[in-house]
């Protein structure tokens, strides 16, 4: 019990360190009900089912974040719209997700199509305060906001967790 809750602990920190980045100005999420993800000025986006394992937590930051306590893992998604970001490519909008994060290593890159966009989904490894989590990153630029999609758990976790994140994401339409 004390692991998991460290790495709950850890997985809710590596929540606001990728939030970082995304504290640019522009439109961004408000909020979440009933598998729709609200941003201002009347915009939103929907997203899939997660069960009753996945209980809604807020971070502080501007994302729509889930926890599972039996894996210790973590499903977040947020959208920024406006501002610079909307023209840099889905390679660098994804790496400046894990910007600050230690020893990184991506182990699979993919291009997918996300409600007729072409989208960036990237697996990687890293360390947070040397503890180390698997991420599963998915970007996407559309309708002027970038989206991002965020899984992320102890390595020994990952799979566990695997088809829930794929039934949120790829449920995606804006």
């Amino acid at each position: 019990m004390k692991k998991i809750r460290f790495f709950g602990g850890m997985a809710i920190l590596s929540v606001l360190c990728l939030s970082c980045f995304h504290s640019r100005s522009g439109l961004s999420v408000i909020g979440y009900r009933n598998q729709q993800v609200f941003i201002k000025k009347g915009l939103s986006y929907r997203v899939g089912y997660l069960g009753p394992q996945w209980k809604e937590f807020k971070t502080g930051s501007k994302s729509a974040s889930f926890h599972n306590d039996s894996m210790g893992a973590t499903i977040s998604t947020d959208a920024f719209c406006g501002g610079a970001f909307e023209d840099l490519p889905l390679k660098t909008l994804d790496g400046q997700l894990f910007a600050g994060m230690e020893k990184r290593v991506v182990s699979k890159t993919d291009e997918i199509v996300l409600d007729g966009r072409g989208a960036l989904r990237t697996v990687s490894e890293a360390s947070i305060d040397g503890v180390r989590l698997k991420f599963d990153a998915v970007t996407i630029k559309k309708n002027n906001c970038t989206v991002d999609f965020v899984y992320m758990s102890p390595p020994e976790n990952y799979s566990a967790g695997l088809n829930d994140f794929e039934t949120f994401f790829k449920d995606f339409s804006f």
